[in-house]
């Protein structure tokens, strides 16, 4: 079934809530991006880089705020309503995801500024890691990106067996993270401890969240489809 006809099947404010979907991609990119680059350990300007992330945060709030308004004023009809706004829950949570992480990398680098105990280099090693994670994040947000904007829904199930490879390589590489995190414990600082683990908790929820964002929209496709 093409996607044109596909999205003809919404009512107009269906149609509307749907599309403005996308809004929040280009936004999710820009804060991966930033958070990317504040893993780099010769960053300057953690402050001003957590910042932005923040900026990105608050507009995604702004675009959740619209598009929950629009929904309670009946955009939507009852047979979506549910799947709709789970979707632009999940789409806000990945920037709150984002700004959490940012928070948390720009408050460890007060510690690691006063640290005398060798911790960066072990950080850094981690910290390259993380990028990748990121970037495989950025590539589902790009598959979600095509799903929204697909035209057929043979490239809707394409771009959603793709986020679901990407989840599960992440969940593989967060449990040799954590294994390696644990294995070396006895001669971490505590502090580098808890910041590890929860900095690996919270990028793989951020593919989880992606996979969660696909299967909504794959739902959608099939709802309409019946």
């Amino acid at each position: 079934m093409k996607i044109r006809t596909f999205k003809s099947m919404f009512i107009i404010g269906e149609r509307k809530v749907f599309e403005s979907l996308t809004g929040y991609i280009g936004l999710e990119k820009d804060a991966s991006k930033v958070t990317s680059e504040m893993f780099l350990c010769n960053g300057e300007n953690f402050t001003n880089l957590k910042e932005r992330v923040k900026n990105y945060e608050k507009d995604g709030d702004n675009i959740t705020f619209d598009l929950k308004s629009n929904i309670l004023e009946g955009a939507i009809s009852p047979t979506f309503l549910d799947t709709f706004l789970n979707l632009i829950e999940k789409f806000d949570n990945i920037l709150d995801l984002l700004y959490f992480i940012s928070r948390e990398i720009a408050r460890f680098h007060l510690f690691l500024q006063k640290d005398r105990n060798g911790s960066e280099k072990v950080i850094c090693n981690f910290y390259k890691k993380f990028v990748d994670i990121i970037n495989v994040h950025l590539k589902a947000l790009d598959a979600i990106d095509l799903m929204l904007n697909a035209n057929s829904e043979e490239e809707i199930i394409k771009s959603w067996s793709e986020i679901i490879n990407y989840e599960e390589s992440i969940d593989d590489i967060k449990d040799n993270l954590l294994d390696t995190v644990y294995s070396e414990s006895g001669s971490l600082h505590y502090l580098v401890f808890i910041h590890l683990v929860e900095i690996i908790h919270k990028l793989d929820d951020l593919l989880d969240t992606d996979r969660d964002i696909s299967e909504l929209i794959l739902n959608v496709v099939y709802t309409v489809s019946k």
